[in-house]
């Protein structure tokens, strides 16, 4: 499986930047190349210490993203 870079947050700990599977998209989903990611409000609660009880306790920061479809999953065509 192919890697990229990410800055990872665990619960109690700074973040860090990593190296991670490169996921593949499923069923009804696209994979993005990203070219820009931001950080925003939620990521500040979870380096603040302040995790929702859905939150996993180790997450990848910048949720907010722009970037192209690179991959598609299985049974997408409209985005090709």
């Amino acid at each position: 499986m192919e890697t990229m870079i990410a800055v990872r947050l665990r619960e109690g700990a700074a973040p860090e930047l990593t190296t991670v599977d490169r996921p593949e998209p499923g069923p009804g989903e696209v994979r993005l190349a990203v070219s820009y990611s931001g950080i925003c409000h939620t990521d500040l609660h979870f380096v603040a210490g302040e995790r929702a009880a859905r939150m996993a306790y180790e997450v990848t920061m910048g949720h907010e993203v722009v970037g192209v479809i690179d991959a598609l999953g299985p049974d997408v065509a409209d985005w090709a």
